[in-house]
């Protein structure tokens, strides 16, 4: 599932928020999230993810990216396993831009 795209600056570090509320039933929490950048062709400066932290009490993964090469669009794509066993993936963008 995409869920949109988002603008970064080759030298920002940042943090992006995922919200799992609408999906996530009451009862259910995330255990345990991951993130992988899908790396674009030409030696591309990576983006890199610095951390991946799951909030299980308000059902949101929060993920910190920094670096990138200007005008170029990566995707992040976010995995989470949850305590009922469910497997949740979604995509976003990042395009990294100037000021």
């Amino acid at each position: 599932m995409r869920i949109g795209s988002v603008r970064k600056g080759e030298d920002d570090i940042l943090d992006y928020d995922l919200s799992y509320v609408e999906w996530l039933t009451d009862g259910d929490t995330i255990i345990e999230a991951e993130a992988v950048v899908e790396a674009p062709n030409g030696g591309a400066v990576p983006l890199a993810i610095d951390s991946v932290s799951a909030f299980s009490d308000d059902k949101k993964v929060k993920v910190w990216l920094s670096g990138g090469t200007y005008g170029t669009p990566y995707t992040v794509e976010t995995t989470i396993t949850t305590s009922l066993g469910r497997v949740k993936t979604t995509c976003f963008q990042v395009r990294i831009m100037t000021c």
